[in-house]
């Protein structure tokens, strides 16, 4: 059962009929619109909605390491030991590496809402200075930028975008076709 459907089910009321239907990202944004077009908005910025906050555990030994996950999430405080366990776990868990003899404490020690995970589950970027993020931006072949770009291609609808500005075009050309008479708009004569 995925981990969403768990936490939904918590909160179910005793009566009633509640049904659940899970789509991907990918099949949400392959979704064709049949009347009207996709708000400025929506092309802008995505049509992502949901943001989900997620409790991680990171385990070391016996202890455990609670916090709240968010889309972006910064980990602060004096405990620098703790803070690195935590975010070496996390990206050594999630980078699909193979764990070396020295990295074992950082094996299968990721929970999600006291569920483990897949090691696909996330993909971790972890940004220390300024350096980081200028290397993030770059347009290079393995970047966040260009993985960016491509997504924002593969999701750009070429007709529905030319279709719109057809509308827009003749729109104009009937505007400009009408002449006002005594006030009134007199169809155009060829």
């Amino acid at each position: 059962m995925p981990i969403m459907e768990k936490r939904i089910r918590k909160f179910l009321p005793v009566e009633g009929n509640i049904r659940l239907v899970s789509i991907t990202e990918k099949q949400y944004d392959d979704m064709r619109i049949l009347v009207g077009s996709k708000t400025i908005k929506e092309a802008a910025f995505g049509t992502e909605r949901l943001i989900i906050i997620l409790k991680i555990t990171v385990t070391k030994y016996s202890e455990k390491i609670e916090f709240e996950l968010a889309k972006v999430t910064q980990l602060c405080g004096q405990n620098i030991r703790r803070k690195q366990f935590v975010i070496n776990s996390l990206i050594k868990y999630f980078s699909n590496e193979k764990y070396t003899e020295s990295e074992e404490q950082y094996r299968d020690n990721v929970y999600i809402d006291n569920e483990q995970v897949g090691r696909n589950y996330f993909k971790v970027i972890r940004i220390s200075n300024i350096e980081d993020i200028l290397k993030l931006i770059k347009v290079g072949k393995a970047t966040l930028l260009s993985q960016y770009i491509k997504d924002r291609l593969a999701a750009f609808d070429c007709e529905n975008h030319l279709s719109h500005i057809e509308n827009i075009r003749s729109n104009e050309k009937l505007n400009s076709a009408c002449t006002l008479k005594n006030g009134l708009y007199e169809d155009f004569e060829e």
